[in-house]
């Protein structure tokens, strides 16, 4: 859970420093989702993250919805990247070959297979 935290704590702050709001988060991990939508976590050591979360959420008009792993593993394989290499990606570009093509392949809709 610590590393999806990290990484969605990261990348949202990342988008609202560059001028993005009102845009969904989809998360794999229910329990990260549902603390922030159900107000947990106000103790301890993720209680931060949370609370900037939460404030973004109204602030900024994000959504946060729960979305099954295996349609999002281009997300999961990025957060324990950053978790365990310390990189950050600044642009599609950056991404590995492979979450790249398939971050394509999802904005412009088109069916695309994955090999687990």
């Amino acid at each position: 859970m610590e590393a999806e935290l990290k990484a969605v704590h990261q990348s949202i702050l990342m988008a609202l420093d560059n001028g993005f709001k009102g845009f969904e988060v989809e998360m794999d991990s229910r329990l990260i989702v549902d603390g922030i939508l159900g107000g947990g976590y106000t103790e301890g050591r993720w209680k931060r993250q949370f609370e900037d979360l939460r404030r973004w959420m109204v602030s900024s008009k994000l959504l946060f919805r729960h979305i099954p792993r295996d349609i999002n593993w281009p997300a999961h394989y990025l957060s324990k990247i950053v978790s365990d290499n310390q990189v950050i990606f600044h642009n599609i570009r950056q991404l590995p070959g492979h979450i790249r093509r398939t971050l394509i392949a999802d904005k412009l809709g088109l069916s695309y297979f994955r090999l687990c």
